[in-house]
């Protein structure tokens, strides 16, 4: 959890500038798009999403672990 902490707001970077593909960009570069999420939205705008990607982790984490214990039974 700790290093999709630090990465999460990375992706929610990557995933905006994925998604700018008009003719008329918002964002120049990496670096343009955080400051003006900072600016715009605050601090909060890079953890948007944060609680909800975490809890989809850790069932997918706990039902992949269940199966494979389950099979491992077997």
């Amino acid at each position: 959890a700790v290093a999709y902490t630090v990465i999460y707001p990375l992706e929610n970077v990557r995933l905006r500038m994925g998604s700018d593909v008009e003719r008329t960009r918002l964002y120049r570069n990496i670096r343009d798009c955080m400051n003006k999420m900072r600016k715009s939205e605050g601090k909060s705008a890079f953890y948007r999403g944060y609680t909800l990607s975490l809890l989809y982790i850790q069932m997918q984490y706990l039902l992949s672990t269940n199966i494979f214990k389950y099979l491992l039974d077997q």
